[in-house]
C-alpha cells in the first residue's frame, strides 16, 4: 500500500510504517527492583523490537522474581502486549 504524501510539506514516507510504543515494567518479589532507560520504542508493523530491562535485587531479596513488561501503542491504546519472566539470583 502506498502511502499519500501529499498532505504534509515534507517527506514523511518513513514514519508511516511504524508505531511508538509506551513501555511499562513492573517486578514482583521482595528487594528486586527493576527499570528501563526509556519508556518508549519504535517499532516497524509486522516486526519486535528487544528492549533492555535493568534487574537488581538486595543481599536479602527473596530467591525469585516476576518481572512484567506492558508495551502499548501510541496510535491505538487499546492495542497492547504483555510477557512475564520468571527470574532467580
Amino acid at each position: 500500500m502506498e502511502a499519500d504524501t501529499s498532505a504534509h510539506p515534507a517527506d514523511a514516507t518513513a514514519f508511516l510504517y511504524s508505531d511508538v510504543y509506551r513501555l511499562s515494567v513492573s517486578v514482583e518479589g521482595e528487594g528486586w527492583t527493576v527499570q528501563m532507560l526509556n519508556g518508549l520504542a519504535a517499532v516497524e508493523f509486522g516486526e519486535s523490537k528487544e528492549v533492555t530491562v535493568y534487574v537488581s535485587h538486595t543481599s536479602r531479596s527473596t530467591q525469585s522474581a516476576v518481572v512484567t513488561m506492558q508495551a502499548a501503542s501510541e496510535s491505538d491504546p487499546s492495542k497492547t502486549v504483555m510477557a512475564t519472566a520468571e527470574i532467580s539470583r
